[in-house]
């Protein structure tokens, strides 16, 4: 079975960049990592979100992406096709006989 003919959706990863401001201090701005990267997005069980809980997590939802991007980090973001933000709390790889099969995204939505 093709992974990739699972992968549904078009996302774009942002990382985030800070730069100094005089009067508030801090900007944060969020830029574009990889863009149109081919995903699959799932709202996680009522079960699943129970276990996150007690594990100290607010994950709301698991997104899979192509191993190609093994860049991304838990401190970066989604964006869906809506415009739907995800905050990116864990990214896990998921392995096969011949190395990463995919990765997971664990992530909390925030819009």
């Amino acid at each position: 079975m093709s992974f990739t003919g699972l992968l549904d959706e078009t996302i774009t990863i942002q990382t985030v960049a800070y730069s100094q401001s005089n009067i508030s201090g801090k900007n944060e701005t969020w830029t574009a990592r990889y863009t149109s990267i081919p995903a699959r997005i799932e709202e996680l069980t009522a079960n699943e979100r129970l276990m996150a809980g007690r594990e100290g997590w607010e994950r709301t939802h698991r997104i899979y992406i192509d191993p190609a991007y093994s860049a991304v980090a838990p401190s970066d973001r989604v964006v869906d096709s809506g415009s739907v933000v995800y905050q990116l709390e864990e990214v896990k790889e998921a392995k096969a006989f011949s190395g990463v099969h995919h990765y997971e995204l664990m992530a909390v939505r925030r819009t």
